[in-house]
């Protein structure tokens, strides 16, 4: 008997049975069968089809197909019975095969409760299941002691997937005998914590998945928890990313929460007459939309920006802005400026937006100013106005449109962006 390692093969073969050859009423020719063929080969089955011809009007009352290992299959191995014959072609679906191993199939039928298996046998090797492989990890909301971790399951690879998470340690080549997470086993990405991470220390990151063969791990990232590197969120949820620039910490984006940290909401201002308040404290959204908040921020009030910063961050003061102006050098100011123009889609500055590269990531947004006396809106698109706090002198802001940032004096019921600061 000529064996051959195929995945698809057709052959044309007769029938012998068991004890004695089939006595064929009512023709004079063998049953005879054709097109044998293996499709769909995967990790623990297959799907065999066979074609029967020449068998006229002989009742088969049972067929199917037996196969075993390392050895010609009969009907003591493992079988599909199908039932009584019923079209020319007939089909199997061999399941709960081992992976990676070389099975023999052949094919049968019963009638006058005899069974005759065929002489052709086909030959067939299931595919090798291995370990998960995992997409590269992503860091997100990253605070001073923990971090939120992103990873996908690229491919399954033919196990099922039996534990799944993260792992880290402070050394490298992190595996699961170090720190780990458990999450539920899902399709598509997931998402893990890590947890009790110290402020200046760097950690080594992996996700892993393991299924009955072993564990795959995704390939290693190292995570420092440092200024540049921590997200912040507001009491509305906002995640902010931050930057250090020379010994300060800043929020990467203008503040846009609606509360003060501790919870208290802050009343939205738009077309109430403020200018006789004495101490207003009111948001405002540019052209009282929402969507200009997502983008640019909101707007704030003296009095509302100084308590509204995430807890352990506040309103920067004038020194402290003096502080990041002298960092990054007079007339450098265009460093914190976010790149790109409007008119080609490229930023939300108005052309020209000189001298703007953006060095530090600061990002600095033209998000324009709200005035309470003409009860009006103005400079988004060309002008930067970042409220400050002055240890209770009036209040004022830094303005930038003309290349330099600069500081000025404003008014109490102004409404301008806020950038927060971390605590010392």
């Amino acid at each position: 008997m000529k064996k051959a390692l195929l995945y698809f093969g057709i052959f044309i073969f007769l029938f012998n049975g068991c004890e004695k050859e089939a006595d064929l009423t009512n023709t004079t020719n063998k049953i005879r069968f054709s097109d044998f063929i293996v499709t769909d080969t995967n990790y623990r089955s297959v799907k065999v089809s066979t074609v029967i011809s020449n068998y006229n009007n002989i009742d088969i009352t049972q067929h199917g197909h037996c196969w075993s290992i390392n050895q010609t299959p009969t009907l003591s191995h493992n079988k599909t019975e199908l039932g009584a014959l019923n079209s020319e072609v007939f089909y199997s679906n061999p399941d709960s095969l081992e992976h990676n191993t070389e099975y023999s199939i052949r094919a049968y039928i019963v009638f006058d409760d005899i069974y005759y298996l065929s002489d052709s046998v086909f030959f067939f090797k299931t595919n090798e299941i291995k370990v998960p492989s995992l997409t590269d990890i992503e860091f997100n909301e990253v605070t001073e002691t923990g971090a939120v971790v992103s990873c996908r399951i690229e491919e399954h690879n033919g196990g099922e997937i039996t534990m799944m998470g993260i792992c880290w340690n402070m050394t490298g080549n992190p595996t699961i005998s170090d720190i780990i997470t458990i999450v539920e086993t899902v399709e598509g990405n997931y998402l893990s914590e890590m947890f009790d991470l110290e402020y200046g220390k760097t950690y080594f990151v992996k996700a892993y998945a393991k299924n009955e063969i072993g564990i795959g791990y995704s390939n290693q990232r190292s995570l420092k928890i440092e200024g540049d590197i921590i997200q912040v969120q507001d009491y509305d949820g906002n995640w902010y990313n931050t930057l250090k620039i020379g010994n300060q910490i800043w929020l990467k984006e203008n503040l846009k929460t609606t509360h003060y940290s501790n919870g208290d909401p802050i009343e939205n201002g738009d077309g109430i007459d403020i200018n006789s308040e004495f101490s207003p404290a009111y948001y405002f959204n540019y052209d009282n939309n929402e969507a200009n908040a997502e983008i640019y921020g909101r707007l704030y009030t003296w009095y509302a920006a100084l308590n509204a910063c995430p807890d352990g961050w506040h309103m920067a003061t004038e020194n402290e802005w003096q502080t990041l102006i002298n960092y990054i050098g007079n007339e450098n100011e265009g460093r914190l400026k976010s790149t790109g123009i409007l008119e080609d889609g490229s930023g939300l500055w108005k052309s020209p937006n000189a001298g703007a590269t953006d060095l530090h990531g600061f990002s600095m947004l033209p998000a324009g100013f709200y005035s309470a006396q003409f009860y009006n809106y103005f400079g988004i698109g060309e002008r930067s106005m970042f409220v400050y706090a002055d240890n209770g002198n009036g209040g004022g802001a830094f303005k930038y449109d003309d290349d330099y940032l600069t500081g000025l004096g404003t008014g109490l019921n102004f409404g301008h962006s806020v950038r927060c600061i971390k605590d010392e």
